[in-house]
């Protein structure tokens, strides 16, 4: 993979940045501000000016995109929103994934509640787990079929469990592990509210670790001010 000075990342910044405004298409704008993105999350090598010009980049494109109606909904954007939660140092995974729930752009998008799924089930957060599927299986309206082959790879995968029964079985025990939606309870030691519901504490054990990233956010100015309708939110 290739590296970068800080001169060099400010420099990448504005010309992808300068690219993008000058084209007038708004999809054509978007697909090319996506895969520039890509490109420099995927090629260029670990370390801080890599952080921080994808931070840059991912929230100036959320905050272009988002005042774009089609956009802000589109699930393309998730794989901006899934970078913010990656390199976020305040807010971390969790907290972006909460945010983003807060916000509602995605409430009827199942891709939306498999990321945080899989986030917590990787955690090994089964309580948390249980109660994002049962959330989904509502917002979305999905059938039981639709429930266990969206969720089923990821319980069987990190939970050590299988499912040897059909699919009737499988939201049974849901029906019976999850908390109601609006008993979903945060891991963070300051909650973040989701919508009308909460997530509850998790063990210490449980908490994501420490960013390597954490002394960077002095060099740049990274927070994201996305507006939804009369509402601010700050994002760092």
């Amino acid at each position: 993979m290739a590296s970068l000075s800080g001169d060099f990342g400010s420099e990448q910044y504005g010309r992808i940045t300068t690219m993008a405004k000058a084209i007038s298409n708004d999809e054509t704008r978007f697909r090319f501000a996506i895969g520039q993105i890509r490109l420099v999350e995927d090629s260029l090598d670990d370390g801080s000016d890599k952080t921080i010009l994808v931070k840059r980049l991912v929230n100036w494109a959320l905050q272009f995109f988002n005042k774009i109606g089609e956009f802000k909904s589109d699930v393309r954007m998730l794989y901006l929103w899934r970078l913010l939660g990656k390199y976020s140092v305040e807010l971390k995974m969790e907290g972006v994934l909460k945010k983003v729930n807060e916000l509602g752009f995605f409430k009827s998008a199942s891709e939306f509640y498999f990321i945080w799924a899989e986030h917590l089930a990787e955690k090994g957060d089964r309580t948390n787990f249980d109660a994002v599927v049962s959330l989904c299986r509502e917002n979305c309206h999905l059938t039981q079929d639709s429930v266990n082959q969206l969720f089923g790879t990821l319980v069987r995968e990190h939970f050590n469990e299988d499912y040897h029964g059909d699919t009737a079985d499988f939201l049974e025990m849901l029906k019976h592990k999850s908390p109601a939606p609006n008993n979903l309870s945060a891991t963070n030691e300051n909650p973040i509210e989701c919508g009308a519901s909460e997530l509850d504490k998790s063990s210490d054990s449980q908490k994501p670790t420490t960013s390597v990233y954490t002394a960077l956010e002095f060099s740049i100015d990274v927070s994201l001010i996305v507006t939804c309708e009369t509402h601010s939110y700050t994002i760092l």
